[in-house]
């Protein structure tokens, strides 16, 4: 049996967003292009923003505020595009809206079946519910969907060991753990 008692951490959020953009995320393939997709149409309010306020601004004819307003619009819709955030930008932001800050998990894995206790609840599920299982040198990160996972700290065993926790899932789902 194996005990597992974690608090998560900016890092770890950061871990999950960049892993979840390297391994999940539906344009995972596409990562370039994506960014791409993103500057680009930027550039283009921006431009076409630009160009509707300085058209207002030569003739300054009161009925041309409409058009100072969207281009005020599109330049803002430009930044927001350019500057979309990803990976550990994302990751912060999310960090902020987290409610259980500085709260534990406990997981514990039993023979047939793992728990999950919380101050908000408790959770308890076979191991089929796991469809993909990372690690790096700090954390495991088991997926129940490409969605959610679950971040263990390795240093955070109370009862068994980082060590053997690998070899232990491995026989419990059949899933080849991947190294990020």
């Amino acid at each position: 049996m194996f005990e597992n008692t974690t608090v998560l951490t900016l890092e770890d959020f950061i871990v999950l967003q960049t892993t979840w953009e390297r391994f999940k995320s539906p344009f995972r393939k596409l990562k370039k292009m994506q960014r791409i997709c993103f500057i680009l149409p930027g550039i283009i309010l921006i431009l076409v923003g630009g160009m509707n306020l300085w058209t207002v601004l030569r003739s300054w004819d009161q009925s041309l505020l409409l058009f100072a307003g969207l281009g005020v619009v599109f330049i803002l819709l430009g930044l927001l595009l350019i500057f979309w955030p990803s990976g550990s930008g994302l990751a912060k932001r999310n960090w902020k809206k987290y409610p259980d800050k500085g709260k534990a998990q406990v997981f514990c894995f039993a023979k047939d079946r793992f728990y999950l206790r919380t101050e908000s609840g408790n959770f308890d599920a076979e191991y089929t519910v796991l469809k993909d299982i990372m690690e790096d040198k700090r954390v495991f990160l088991l997926f129940i969907n490409d969605q959610v996972a679950y971040v263990l700290h390795k240093d955070g065993f109370t009862s068994g060991d980082a060590g053997s926790f690998g070899p232990f899932l491995t026989e419990r789902t059949g899933l080849t753990i991947r190294q990020l």
